[in-house]
């Protein structure tokens, strides 16, 4: 469509690209909604995701970009530490004692119950903070709406 003159949109509301050409329109993933997908995980302690249709990806590089970019894309971001946006990156403190002998993953900051930290590898501590009126929970690895309004912090 590109090809034909097609004009790139993108909705960042939702993080998505689409292409209009006259009266058509196809909505679709690029390298961008992905990595911002995956960011969207990482900060909301979601441990996993699904790709709906590997061969959809460019796996004969048809596009210059290698083989399998989308797939390269969501590797490259879930490993990636120091590609955080600045406002997310704002509040999150390098820390390594507390992530000792600690699996990668997400736990309750035991100072603080709007805040948690991600351990990642080679003993990297990160913590994040919930929204106000928000708190972590530790079962769901996911910050939550403070029904009790008992975290004050």
């Amino acid at each position: 469509m590109l090809q034909k003159g097609a004009k790139r949109h993108y909705i960042d509301e939702q993080k998505v690209p689409y292409l209009v050409l006259g009266d058509q329109w196809v909505g679709y993933e690029d390298e961008e909604s992905v990595r911002e997908k995956v960011h969207y995980l990482r900060m909301h302690g979601i441990n996993g995701m699904m790709i709906w249709a590997i061969d959809l990806d460019d796996y004969k590089n048809y596009c210059n970009k290698g083989s399998y970019p989308m797939m390269h894309t969501v590797i490259k971001a879930l490993k990636d530490t120091e590609n955080l946006r600045p406002e997310d990156k704002a509040g999150m403190i390098k820390d390594n004692k507390f992530c000792f002998r600690k699996k990668a993953g997400f736990y309750a900051d035991p100072s603080n119950c709007r805040n948690y930290i991600y351990c990642g590898s080679v003993m990297e501590k990160y913590t994040g903070h919930c929204n106000k009126g928000h708190r972590w929970n530790d079962t769901k690895k996911s910050c939550e709406v403070d029904q009790s309004n008992s975290c004050t912090q």
